[in-house]
């Protein structure tokens, strides 16, 4: 009778064991997997659908694959051929461009900083806002040659000219998706103001002698 009551009681001891031991693990086993999901989610910057099967926590990652990536899209081209004229005129700087298929239109830039848009169907610009040239300089050492029987002579030296500010253009063509990276980047500026002396002589009107030093 005592031999039945200790086998009776080893087989409860056993069992109960046996049943803490399980229900310690199925507890260690959900919190690895639910911190897993948490440092998933941590990686990845995303919240996703958590759901157990079996004691198995996994991810819902079937949403992955509607994300659009950019890096994927074709570079935007961007315009070729700038030109800039340099002192070609008083009163602007041309910028011209071949045109960028598909573009809608574009960006002129001027220092870094953007100058102008323009549509698709433009190619050129003229920048009438570049640094103007200074004025040119008073004339230098002038004299006068009073001993010729045909009157006086007066002479000097020619005034000091000097071109506009240089500026420095790109050209970027924008498009339904986005914007291009920089053309080829030029200089240009504004030409010297031409020179043109008048002589006056005494109280006598100004007489225009055009660029003539004497």
């Amino acid at each position: 009778m005592n031999q039945l009551v200790m086998i009776r009681l080893l087989i409860f001891c056993l069992l109960l064991s046996f049943t803490l031991s399980a229900c310690t693990d199925t507890r260690r086993r959900s919190r690895t997997s639910k911190t897993d999901v948490s440092l998933n989610n941590v990686d990845n910057n995303h919240d996703d659908d958590v759901w157990q099967d079996d004691d198995v926590w996994q991810d819902d990652v079937s949403n992955s694959n509607n994300t659009t990536n950019n890096n994927n899209q074709p570079a935007l081209a961007a315009p070729t051929g700038v030109t800039a004229t340099q002192g070609a005129s008083t009163e602007h700087v041309r910028i011209s461009w071949n045109a960028a298929s598909q573009a809608t239109g574009y960006r002129i830039m001027r220092d870094g900083a953007l100058l102008q848009s323009v549509g698709a169907g433009v190619t050129e610009h003229l920048d009438t806002s570049a640094s103007a040239a200074p004025a040119p300089a008073a004339p230098s050492n002038v004299s006068a040659t009073s001993n010729r029987g045909d009157g006086v002579l007066v002479s000097w030296g020619a005034s000091n000219t000097s071109t506009g500010a240089a500026h420095e253009y790109y050209v970027q063509a924008t498009y339904s998706g986005g914007t291009s990276g920089a053309s080829n980047r030029v200089f240009g500026h504004r030409a010297a103001q031409s020179v043109v002396y008048d002589v006056r002589i005494g109280s006598n009107d100004w007489i225009d002698v055009g660029s003539a030093t004497q």
